[in-house]
């Protein structure tokens, strides 16, 4: 199922990439509020909250672009993350 074939080490950077990016919007966003009481709870909190949107993005991704007649897998998942 797992495999170190350059193309799924690429989706995973992919992967690594979209949550890097919520995860630093985060951050900074942060960086640039006014500092809250209990800030690194809910600093990490957020974190963990808004990482998870970029699988939203990620399953889209994949669905659009794998072509359509390997997709069958994957249809129940982007319907699932589109509402």
């Amino acid at each position: 199922m797992f495999s170190f074939e350059p193309e799924n080490i690429r989706w995973a950077g992919v992967l690594l990439g979209l949550i890097a990016s919520s995860v630093a919007g985060t951050l900074f966003s942060n960086l640039i509020t006014v500092a809250r009481a209990h800030n690194s709870p809910k600093l990490i909190n957020d974190c963990l909250a808004r990482h998870q949107l970029a699988y939203v993005s990620f399953y889209l991704t994949v669905g659009l672009v794998v072509g359509r007649s390997n997709r069958e897998w994957l249809d129940p998942t982007i319907f699932v993350c589109s509402g």
